[in-house]
């Protein structure tokens, strides 16, 4: 993907903000597509083996890995005339700034700092996080990036957790509610083991 934007998708609105994902399921990765196994084929050389470019490409994969690249290059790519924020969120939310900033070239910086310094572990408390996007009356829109259900307690083993359901019903309603009047408008970015029925009704 090149140019601007968040995994192929354009970057608009004027006051943005990204909320990631950075829970312990981030640190899966996901497999490559045929087309970069096939790319990796042709391309080996001499110098590296076929096992360690797959084994480079995979690390690449990492969903924290490729969430991060990405959001950094969203961030470098907003203009001047854009005000934004970022929000991590796992067991907790970690704001970069509680109020939208203007995409100075220093703001930007900072931004892709403090990207470069998350770590992926936790549980996924989307509502909270997501509460605290749309808390800011400014906001016009949200760029969501997550790979798991949202949750407060957590899952056992590959089972959905089990306060998911209900939260997932809570935070369509929720969002639906506030949003009524405001039109913020909520892009979502799920990967591999996402609730995309969840992220649809969201968006």
């Amino acid at each position: 993907v090149t140019g601007t934007g968040l995994f192929g998708l354009d970057i608009t609105g004027r006051n943005i903000v990204f909320l990631l994902d950075v829970s312990g399921s981030m640190l899966a990765t996901d497999p490559p597509s045929e087309e970069q196994m096939e790319r990796l084929r042709r391309s080996t050389g001499v110098e590296d083996s076929f096992e360690e470019k797959v084994q480079l490409l995979m690390e690449g994969r990492r969903r924290i890995k490729r969430a991060r690249r990405e959001i950094t290059r969203a961030i470098e790519s907003l203009g001047d005339d854009k005000n934004f924020s970022l929000i991590s969120f796992s067991s907790t939310v970690q704001p970069w700034s509680d109020i939208l900033l203007p995409a100075t070239k220093e703001n930007r910086t900072s931004a892709v700092r403090f990207v470069a310094g998350i770590k992926a572990q936790g549980i996924t408390i989307t509502d909270i996080a997501l509460l605290e996007a749309l808390s800011d009356p400014t906001v016009d829109t949200v760029y969501l990036i997550t790979d798991g259900a949202p949750t407060h307690i957590g899952s056992q083993g590959n089972q959905m957790p089990p306060d998911s359901a209900q939260l997932m019903k809570q935070i369509i309603e929720d969002t639906r509610a506030r949003n009524h009047l405001r039109g913020v408008r909520i892009f979502t970015l799920g990967f591999i083991g996402a609730e995309e029925e969840f992220l649809d009704k969201l968006a």
